[in-house]
């Protein structure tokens, strides 16, 4: 009993309605976790209110999540067993290879034959048939001699069986990829200002775009920006950003890191893309008891002229609304030749100072003092992390291979029948493709022509191999 519940266990996993089924299901979690709401992308305060909105879709969501689903027991599992049908397919694929006839369900086969006749006699016209065969690369499988004729037959694309297991290896490698990218997927951004050394943390984050379930932490490399440069061309049009990082890995190993608009940057599984700039003034403030609340670097939005911005000073019911200018001679500039800001300060609601605030001055209000030493660049960084897309790319381009090998060496067979007559010898070439009818057609009548046109009439010589092959 246990060998027949065993038998009939392996003859449903070996079933490729079975393997289409789990095809199916796993496909369709995955579409489920594409089409509804990613809560992973958002951030909670936005989740708040969209739970609230729209709250059937909420709870979908939380469901069919992609780094929960992907990684949940359901998933795995119907993965797995998707896995184990397709590896048992293959092995049953290759194990019966040579017992089964690819050519048994003739329906779903094209057919074509040409029929000719040849002056030459029978055993001529076999040896230059043979030739011919051999000539355009067709393995000779059978040769037999009947009371009606000699038959001669010619395969070719063995080769592509083993595309077709190449293919249902790369899918399973994709599916490990499926796995492995979506538990591990992490995906964030952080600023640092020129001089500043920011550790890569999940809480120095301005922004979590994609976080792992299982709350991966970032490695904690000091990571410190030495400098930043713009390529401005007419100073208006930017063709190139520059950032120059240095980063202090595990061990205390400090490696100096050049990152390239839209040229990542790896730090052992980490990727690293420059993705934004702007400027941080150094804002200097006194209060009338000649006390500095605050002297450092602001990172404030924009570097075009208009760009607005506001921050407050610690210590004090100061805040202060900025306007940002980088070139005072050239509005349209993106050139920070002379930047300046108008500044608007209000001491709680109200207003105390309004006007411009120039690279190297200071004002001075109410027994305040505000300066603008320098500028330096920030530049806005992306951090991503994905172990699985280097599984994905080999399994796509395993499976792609697969496919290549599969179409381009398909199933084709051959069959030359040739009848002494009269006055020569009858010949009936026929042939089965699986794929490409109009250009299996053709081969077969270029094949028929050339057999007909063969002058050998005998086995192949030093002369015939050279026309054969110059031909």
């Amino acid at each position: 009993m246990f060998e027949s519940i065993l038998g009939r266990t392996y003859r449903l996993f070996i079933s490729r309605r079975f393997a289409i089924s789990l095809l199916i299901a796993v496909s369709f979690l995955l579409l489920m976790g594409i089409l509804l709401p990613t809560l992973s992308y958002h951030e909670p305060s936005e989740m708040v209110s969209f739970s609230k909105e729209h709250p059937i879709l909420f709870e979908l969501g939380k469901v069919f999540n992609p780094p929960t689903l992907t990684t949940s027991w359901t998933f795995l599992f119907l993965t797995g067993l998707l896995m184990l049908s397709t590896v048992l397919c293959c092995f049953e694929r290759i194990r019966n290879r040579e017992y089964q006839d690819p050519y048994g369900k003739e329906p779903k086969f094209f057919r074509h034959k040409v029929e000719f006749s040849l002056d030459a006699g029978a055993e001529d016209s076999m040896a230059s048939s043979i030739a011919t065969l051999r000539r355009y690369w067709w393995r000779l499988s059978k040769k037999r001699v009947r009371e009606n004729g000699v038959f001669i037959e010619g395969r070719k694309g063995a080769f592509g069986f083993w595309g077709s297991i190449i293919f249902h290896l790369g899918f399973m490698i994709i599916l490990v990829g499926v796995i492995m990218s979506s538990s591990t997927r992490f995906s964030g951004k952080f600023l640092v200002a020129e001089g500043q050394e920011l550790p890569l943390l999940t809480e120095n984050m301005t922004t979590v775009v994609r976080q792992p379930a299982d709350g991966y932490e970032l490695p904690g490399y000091p990571v410190y920006l030495e400098s930043f440069k713009a390529e401005i061309v007419d100073e208006r049009f930017p063709v190139e950003y520059r950032a120059n990082l240095k980063v202090r890995e595990a061990g205390g190993i400090v490696t100096s890191k050049k990152i390239l608009i839209n040229e990542a940057i790896k730090i052992n599984d980490i990727a690293i893309l420059l993705e934004n700039y702007g400027f941080a003034p150094h804002i200097v403030v006194k209060d009338p008891k000649g006390q500095t609340p605050l002297d450092a670097f602001i990172n404030l939005r924009g570097r075009i002229a208009g760009s607005r911005d506001s921050f407050k000073v610690p210590k004090t019911k100061l805040s202060i609304d900025t306007v940002f200018y980088p070139n005072r001679k050239n509005k349209a500039s993106l050139v920070p030749k002379t930047p300046y800001y108008i500044i608007t300060v209000k001491k709680g609601n109200k207003e105390i100072f309004q006007g411009p605030l120039r690279q190297g001055k200071s004002v001075k209000f109410d027994g305040y003092t505000v300066g603008f030493p320098e500028t330096r660049y920030w530049a806005y960084f992306q951090v991503n992390r994905d172990l699985g897309i280097g599984v994905l790319f080999w399994g796509f381009m395993i499976s792609f291979i697969g496919v290549v090998i599969r179409f381009v060496s398909h199933d084709r067979q051959v069959s030359i029948r040739l009848k002494s007559g009269d006055s020569g010898t009858e010949v009936l070439v026929s042939g089965r493709s699986k794929y490409f009818p109009a250009i299996f057609k053709g081969e077969l009548t270029k094949l028929a022509k050339s057999i007909e046109d063969e002058q050998t009439g005998g086995p192949l010589n030093w002369d015939n191999l050279k026309k054969y092959f110059s031909g």
